[in-house]
């Protein structure tokens, strides 16, 4: 009898919330499994690292916010070559990397650093590979 009455609960709780209209403001609680693995973005591959290193450092492009159209980033526009094997970005100008307790130049992001950031994950004898 006992578990009769537990399913004809969960039944109803069931029933209820999937009639539930959408409720829109309020706050939401997220939990997550883990810490990032890292926090290099070159070398994630979890979730969490993701979820984490893409508050932290900008790309070339990315995704508006709630789609998946490609829009600027680091890169204010971008060609691509009728074959779409060759992608040519244009740089934003004026964007310096962040100063801190150990990095106290004021050095302006190049597409030097983009070719260092791709060479770095596939060139195994990259000092940071």
């Amino acid at each position: 009898m006992k578990k009769l009455i537990i399913l004809f609960v969960i039944i109803l709780v069931f029933t209820f919330n999937a009639h539930a209209e959408n409720k829109y403001g309020g706050t939401l609680v997220f939990g997550k499994a883990s810490d990032a693995v890292t926090m290099d973005p070159a070398h994630a591959t979890d979730g969490e690292t993701f979820n984490a290193t893409v508050q932290i450092y900008d790309r070339l492009v990315h995704f508006k916010y709630g789609s998946t159209d490609i829009e600027p980033g680091l890169a204010e526009k971008w060609e691509v070559s009728k074959d779409g094997l060759k992608y040519t970005f244009y740089l934003r100008r004026g964007v310096k990397f962040h100063k801190t307790a150990y990095f106290k130049e004021d050095v302006e992001f190049t597409a030097d650093d983009v070719v260092f950031s791709i060479k770095r994950q596939y060139d195994s004898t990259n000092p940071y590979y």
